[in-house]
C-alpha cells in the first residue's frame, strides 16, 4: 500500500511539473517584438524632414530611410501596430528674444497621412 502512494504523490508532482512547464514556454513564446514602422508612414516623415532647409539641433539625424522610424529620436509608435503615434522634436527650449519657442505634434492613430 505504502508503494502506491509514493506512485500517486510522484505522478502529481510530475503533472504539475508539466503544466508548470507549459507555462513557462507559453509566456516564453507569447512575448513578442515591437511592430515595425507602418512604411507610408516613415516616407511621411521623411518628407516632411526633407522640407526643412536646415537641423541646426540635429534633432533629425537619426531620421533615414534605412532604419525603423519607431527608433528614429522624437517619434513614438504604437508597439502593436506600428503606428507613429507622437511626434515630440523639443529640445531644450529655444530662446528667441523673449519667446519661448517648441514643437510637438501630437498624432492620433490614422491621423499621419500623406
Amino acid at each position: 500500500m505504502r508503494k502506491l502512494v509514493c506512485k500517486e504523490s510522484s505522478v502529481v508532482v510530475s503533472l504539475w511539473m508539466m503544466i508548470l512547464l507549459l507555462l513557462l514556454l507559453h509566456f516564453c513564446f507569447s512575448i513578442t517584438a515591437a511592430a515595425p514602422c507602418i512604411q507610408k508612414e516613415r516616407q511621411a516623415l521623411l518628407r516632411f524632414k526633407n522640407s526643412f532647409y536646415d537641423d541646426p539641433s540635429l534633432r533629425l539625424a537619426s531620421w533615414n530611410a534605412s532604419t525603423d522610424c519607431c527608433n528614429w529620436k522624437g517619434v513614438g509608435c504604437n508597439q502593436i501596430t506600428g503606428h507613429v503615434t507622437i511626434i515630440d522634436l523639443r529640445r531644450d527650449p529655444w530662446q528667441i528674444g523673449n519667446a519661448v519657442c517648441t514643437m510637438m505634434i501630437r498624432c492620433i492613430y490614422g491621423e499621419l497621412r500623406r
